[in-house]
């Protein structure tokens, strides 16, 4: 980026006499003129040449590894992969992936097996981009993929994207995902906790919020609720307080408003926005309550807490389903995703990795 102010400097001056025995003031003026230029956001790659490559004769367990390097030429800011273009979904389902940046910064790992399949419609957040990253793919096919599938090929479409520092997330038609990870909480920070299994993919509809949720490494009989969070106190939102507090309420109590005092406990029949569990959460709570406090989380479930009508198995998540989140109209932005054991406290088993939920409901 060159973003430059040139000064044009005009320098007039006069003096006027206005008969004899009388003179006029002197006056003097500066013009300055700044030229302005709009900042760039420029991302190339170096690497491949010709943006294409080929991983050619995949054996099982046998990993095949190509480096993107992605270059910065103008201002930093955040980089992403989103992934999609799949043109053979039969054989990208027995292709596993990962992904490691500067060949130490884990970001897919290899030992939670995640399919190009499973990872269709994602975007994958790569960290700060200022110079140059190395981005490492890597794919295996699996063990016992079947013989039906030798000699076929399947093209894939990694798309790298790069966003102004303060812009949300990138999302990519009408239905983007996100992952989701099991986290654990260090100081004051949930940290994902890579390759133990447990991991899930949320997509989302950008218009209505219908949310299809896939996730895997649960216990197969036990009932988990999938939940929404609306942003935690943190100086990195770029929100005002007034807007977290509309998101929380409207996430708590179906109104895109200053939060009520307490949310409302009736059913669906005399509260229309109260169908499923609802509340605040201060940080570091384990239950919710029905008061809003100053910097509380507004929570939604898609179940009542110790309800299995809206609740879903272990077994029911890895196949994945779909839910529906009626909330008011209102421009929703970083939105956590979260899926918990129903009737268990509020540290999660799986959280939005890094990626959150940005949506407007008309």
């Amino acid at each position: 980026m060159r973003k430059h102010l040139a000064l044009i400097i005009v320098l007039l001056f006069a003096i006027a006499m206005i008969g004899l025995g009388t003179f006029a003031w002197q006056s003097e003026k500066v013009v300055v003129t700044g030229h302005l230029e709009a900042g760039e956001i420029i991302l190339s790659v170096d690497e491949p040449s010709g943006l294409t490559f080929d991983v050619n004769d995949l054996k099982p367990c046998v990993p095949q590894t190509q480096d993107v390097i992605i270059l910065n030429d103008a201002n930093p800011g955040p980089a992403y992969l989103h992934i999609d273009g799949i043109s053979n979904e039969g054989l990208a389902g027995w292709i596993t992936f990962d992904l490691t940046i500067d060949d130490t910064d884990i970001v897919v790992d290899q030992a939670d097996h995640m399919k190009i399949t499973d990872l269709r419609s994602v975007t994958i957040p790569l960290g700060w981009l200022e110079g140059t990253k190395k981005v490492t793919l890597s794919f295996h096919l699996q063990l016992d993929t079947p013989d039906a599938f030798q000699g076929q090929t399947c093209d894939v479409n990694f798309d790298f994207v790069m966003t102004d520092m303060n812009a949300p997330w990138p999302t990519f038609g009408s239905n983007p995902g996100i992952i989701l990870e099991n986290k654990e909480k260090i100081g004051t920070n949930w940290v994902p906790i890579l390759g133990d299994g447990l991991w899930g993919i949320c997509r989302y509809n950008m218009g209505s919020l219908n949310l299809e949720v896939t996730a895997k490494g649960l216990n197969a009989s036990t009932d988990y609720q999938i939940g929404l969070t609306s942003p935690e106190v943190a100086s990195w939102y770029p929100l005002t307080s007034a807007e977290r507090e509309k998101m929380a309420s409207a996430l708590a109590a179906g109104q895109y408003s200053s939060p009520p005092a307490s949310v409302p406990s009736t059913n669906a029949t005399t509260w229309p926005y109260n169908l499923f569990e609802r509340g605040y959460c201060a940080p570091g709570a384990s239950a919710l309550s029905s008061a809003y406090s100053s910097g509380n989380v507004g929570v939604y479930t898609f179940a009542k807490l110790g309800y299995t009508d809206e609740s879903a198995t272990g077994t029911e998540l890895a196949a994945g389903i779909i839910r529906s989140c009626e909330l008011p109209s209102g421009k929703y932005m970083y939105i956590k995703v979260l899926v918990k054991e129903d009737g268990g406290t509020y540290p999660v088993v799986l959280m939005e990795k890094d990626t959150a939920l940005n949506f407007t409901i008309p």
